[in-house]
């Protein structure tokens, strides 16, 4: 009797999920809290996220939102910032630096600098060990063509700070809520050298509910075109129209905070690794070049 021939049956793809290739080695946190003009609420409230962020999640690095130390100008200090008692805000900042040295955590915090007559919107970077080591001054200014939001009481930031820095053994480079909107001064950071973009942001309001979309794309579109993570801290509330959360150079986001509410999220990431693809490598620059004047 003549066997039949037996007909394989067609081979099915499966997609696969991809094997990790980075080791989770460094704890970042994002700490969400509603920011306001109460300097003395601002304070306990970063102190005890500082507490939670080293103590609970062994955090090496803890980013806050936009103005948290001193409240954000457009919203909580309408009637100019002259209004801001300046030295209560310097006893908090001194406060938040011997907190960090204690807890050997690195922050990156937003407050209000001011310079004679001239107010900054600024992140500070602190070290572990309780030192200033970096200032970055919001570069894009809500309301700048018609002196509104914060160009009513903030000037604007220049190229010199615009840098990465070094602190806890990685490479920060910090911008602020509205420069997620301009791709071209993140890649200036990822080609100076960051590994870890720190996005402190006020964006809250029932007025600005329409840009959750156009947001979440932006933050994760600044991590995958560069390679690099993202840690996003967001003032919560009310109305938030973006949630705190942390993304991985492929985009992803690997922790979310959940909306109008104060806590802290977490999670261990890989500095070194750039992520599945390499557009930053890829990029034609026999046709174009960016540097920073």
């Amino acid at each position: 009797m003549k066997r039949k021939k037996r007909i394989a049956a067609p081979r099915q793809t499966v997609n696969q999920p991809q094997a990790v290739v980075w080791k989770p080695r460094f704890v970042v946190a994002a700490a969400q809290m509603q920011t306001s003009a109460d300097l003395a609420r601002n304070r306990r409230v970063i102190l005890k996220q500082m507490e939670e962020a080293a103590q609970k999640h062994r955090a090496k690095l803890v980013v806050f939102p936009e103005t948290a130390l001193s409240g954000y100008g457009p919203t909580h200090w309408e009637g100019g910032l002259r209004a801001l008692d300046f030295r209560a805000l310097a006893r908090s900042m001194q406060d938040v630096l011997d907190a960090a040295r204690q807890l050997k955590i690195a922050v990156v915090l937003g407050t209000t600098i001011k310079e004679g007559p001239r107010y900054f919107n600024s992140a500070l970077t602190i070290s572990p060990n309780g030192k200033v080591v970096g200032r970055y001054d919001k570069l894009q200014l809500t309301g700048a063509a018609n002196r509104t939001g914060d160009a009513a009481h903030f000037t604007p930031g220049g190229a010199a700070r615009l840098k990465p820095v070094m602190v806890a053994g990685v490479k920060l480079g910090a911008l602020i809520c509205l420069d997620m909107r301009y791709p071209e001064i993140w890649r200036l950071l990822a080609l100076q050298g960051a590994r870890v973009f720190v996005h402190p942001t006020a964006a809250f309001g029932r007025e600005g509910l329409y840009k959750i979309p156009a947001i979440r794309a932006n933050i994760s579109s600044r991590a995958s075109e560069n390679g690099c993570w993202l840690v996003h801290a967001n003032s919560a509330g009310p109305y938030q129209f973006s949630h705190s959360c942390i993304i991985d150079p492929d985009g992803l986001a690997i922790a979310a905070a959940q909306p109008d509410c104060e806590h802290v999220i977490a999670a261990a990431i890989d500095p070194a690794w750039k992520g599945r693809n390499n557009f930053i490598a890829a990029r034609r620059t026999d046709v174009y070049e960016l540097k920073v004047r």
